[in-house]
Formats: C-alpha cells, sequence, structure tokens
C-alpha cells in the first residue's frame, strides 16, 4: 500500500533541498548585476514554496514503507529535475521547455550531455546552478535528503542504497543516516580541496567551483566552450585527472582511508585494484595509440593527455 500524503511530504522535503540550492546561484548574479537575477530569485522562490506547501500540507509523523520508498526515489529524481528547468526557461537563455529539461536531466544525472552550444555567452548565475546540478547528483539529491532528514525510518537504507553511486559494502556506521552523512562529508571535503587546488594554480575562484562540481561528480560540463582545453596548464590538467578518478571509486572507501589514516584500504579492496587496472591498461593503449598517430608529442603530454581521456570516460 503506497500512502500518497506520506510521499508527498518527504518529496516536498527534496524539493526544498534543490531550491535552498538555487538560492547560492544568487550570489554569482546579483554581484555581476546580471539579468538572470531575477530568474534565479523567482525559480528559488517557486521551488521552495511548492516544496514547503507538500511539507506542510502534508506532515509525516512515521516512516516509509517499501513500494514507498521505491515511489519516493522514481519522483523525487524527476521533480527535482523538473523545478531545474525553472532558471533556464524563466531567463529565456533555453526558452525550449524540451531544451531545459534535457539539460537539467543531464545535469542532476552527471551524464554531461548538453544542448548549449555556447556556454561561455551565459551569465555566471545560470552557468553556477548549471555546474551545481552535476555536484548535487554526483553523490545523490537522495542521498542528501536521507543525510539530512530525520523521521525516514528504516526505509531509508533502501533509499540511500537505491541512489548511492556504487557499492557501499563497507560498514562505516550501524545507522544510515549517519552513512550517509558521512559520505557527503567526504564528498564536500574532496570537494574543497580540488576547489582550493585549482584556485591556486590559476583559475579564478568561480571557476575553480564550477569546475569542482563538474570534475567530483565526473560530469564534464564546464564554464569555457573548449572545456578543460582552454586550460594550458598541465598542472590543472593533471588534478582534474586525479579527482575524477578519486570520485570514480567508492566513497566508503575514501571514509575508511581517512579513518584509518592508511592507503591501504584502497589496496586492500579488490574493486578498487580493477578500477585502478582498468583505468592503468586503458591509458597505456590510448597512450599507445596516440603516440603511433603522432598526435601527441612527448612523454608527459603523452601520459596526461591520455590519463585524461581514459578517466574521464571511465568515469
Amino acid at each position: 500500500m503506497i500512502r500518497t500524503a506520506v510521499v508527498l511530504g518527504h518529496l516536498g522535503r527534496v524539493i526544498v533541498i534543490v531550491g535552498v540550492a538555487m538560492v547560492s546561484c544568487l550570489i554569482w548574479s546579483l554581484e555581476g548585476g546580471e539579468a538572470a537575477a531575477g530568474a534565479l530569485a523567482v525559480s528559488a522562490l517557486v521551488t521552495v514554496g511548492s516544496g514547503l506547501a507538500l511539507v506542510y500540507g502534508f506532515p509525516v509523523r512515521e516512516g516509509i514503507n517499501f513500494r514507498e520508498g521505491f515511489v519516493l526515489v522514481s519522483l523525487g529524481w524527476v521533480l527535482a529535475s523538473l523545478f531545474g528547468t525553472l532558471p533556464f526557461v524563466l531567463s529565456g537563455y533555453l526558452p525550449s521547455f524540451a531544451d531545459a529539461w534535457f539539460e537539467t536531466v543531464s545535469g542532476f544525472t552527471t551524464t554531461g550531455a548538453s544542448v548549449v552550444a555556447d556556454v561561455e555567452s551565459w551569465p555566471k548565475g545560470l552557468m553556477f546552478w548549471r555546474c551545481l546540478t552535476q555536484w548535487l547528483g554526483g553523490m545523490g539529491i537522495i542521498a542528501l535528503f536521507v543525510a539530512i532528514i530525520a523521521g525516514i525510518g528504516v526505509r531509508a537504507n533502501q533509499l540511500f542504497k537505491a541512489e548511492v553511486p556504487g557499492p557501499v559494502s563497507e560498514k562505516i556506521s550501524p545507522r544510515i543516516r549517519e552513512t550517509a552523512r558521512r559520505l557527503w562529508l567526504v564528498y564536500v571535503a574532496l570537494s574543497a580541496v580540488c576547489a582550493a587546488l585549482l584556485y591556486l594554480l590559476g583559475m579564478d575562484a568561480f571557476d575553480a567551483l564550477c569546475h569542482t562540481f563538474t570534475t567530483m561528480a565526473t560530469g564534464g560540463f564546464s564554464t569555457k566552450n573548449a572545456s578543460i582545453g582552454f586550460y594550458r596548464d598541465p598542472l590543472i590538467q593533471w588534478t582534474i585527472t586525479l579527482f575524477m578518478f578519486l570520485a570514480g571509486a567508492n566513497f566508503a572507501l575514501h571514509f575508511l582511508a581517512l579513518k584509518q589514516k592508511s592507503l591501504g584500504a584502497y589496496w586492500r579492496n579488490a574493486e578498487f585494484r580493477l578500477y585502478a587496472g582498468i583505468t592503468a591498461v586503458g591509458a597505456l593503449l590510448v597512450a599507445w595509440d596516440l603516440h603511433c598517430s603522432g598526435a601527441v608529442p612527448g612523454l608527459e603530454p603523452l601520459l596526461r593527455a591520455a590519463l585524461f581521456q581514459v578517466v574521464s570516460v571511465a568515469t
């Protein structure tokens, strides 16, 4: 039996999370005096308002059951993507709902396909939202929901397993809500380190944040039409390659490695060894192909190009 009121109440909370995330994009639009600031403000207001209407209209006083968990995960993604189109449509930069829907779903699912031909012509607020959708989708909106919302009940475990990227067999915490919190903390911590490094290597704060969002989500959106090819600095490319690789691994392993203060947690894990092995073999094959074709001269540029491409595709 599916209790509609329970599902709607929890969906309202998911929508509120999306709306609050939109508010962060206003900082960049307001700073630059962008016309898109109004569209972002209205989008955030409509999204948060709709979410709160469901939260207070359908108050939840009990946990969810098995079927409701499936419905919540499925509809949560659909509604997040639906409300996520608002900044694009209302600003007029993607007036076609089909284009806005495509871009938003691509972002939240970290697929990376895009209908935007000239992203550099966009205002910063919209570019930030476009990249932020990937970061939210990287660890998962429902996983974030599990981490911050109390009172879900025993089915929080089902929601989490249906949402989090990759298998999480390691025992991090006996409580699934605490597990979700810790994985999100690792995700945020790695994102902070990545952003700091990119900033120190020459990106401005805006580009460093946006590329961190899409690197950690392994989605590939960029603020530049040429993507990372815009940045000629080898250290920037090596940094993004490293964090893409880390983001493609099991985040439970990152948590255990930090907890144990040892890299041994990675090597003892068969899944990680296979992942690293596939990446290494793939990079060597691509490097050999590039060498034979003469497309990339020099050993370091050859290895850098091969590893970047393989890690980007593999993740």
